[in-house]
């Protein structure tokens, strides 16, 4: 297969193929309540087609997107009628994250952090979950900023 052909958002059969993956993750998720529908799913993949291409990102597979919906299933704050809105928030979310971050947080730590934040400090709040990913992100950067300054040397430089 050609690299176009697979980058390719209109690619009917590798939707099909990320449709029939996100209907098996209902496998787990109906003990919660939670099923997707075949319409729903194709929600989903617009919507993560849609932050990828937003965030300047490229994912080939769906493990993010399955992650998500398993991770966050168990959650006694999804309610049935809330679930596909709240999945799609949490897309644009994680990839925020990621990138504010600069992919220095692998993806199942990263969906835990959000995981426990949306479960304890955030009520299942998604704008509030919105806010603390924001404080997270930025005191996240300023450390990792200050560990590669002094790394760096120039620490030391400037009283020289």
């Amino acid at each position: 297969m050609f690299l176009p052909t697979i980058f390719n958002p209109e690619n009917k059969d590798l939707k099909e193929i990320q449709i029939n993956e996100l209907l098996q993750t209902n496998k787990y998720t109906e003990e919660f309540n939670l099923t997707l529908t075949e319409e729903d799913a194709k929600e989903i993949i617009h919507v993560r087609e849609c932050a990828l291409q937003s965030f300047g990102r490229i994912e080939i597979d769906m493990e993010v997107t399955k992650k998500l919906l398993k991770r966050f299933s168990s959650s006694t704050f999804i309610k049935p009628q809330e679930y596909v809105s709240t999945i799609n928030s949490l897309h644009e979310l994680f990839y925020y994250m990621k990138n504010e971050t600069e992919d220095r947080i692998g993806d199942d730590k990263l969906i835990g952090i959000m995981e426990d934040f949306y479960n304890n400090s955030c009520g299942g709040s998604i704008s509030i979950l919105r806010q603390r990913i924001e404080v997270f992100s930025n005191n996240f950067r300023r450390e990792n900023q200050k560990k590669d300054y002094l790394l760096e040397g120039n620490y030391f430089d400037d009283y020289k």
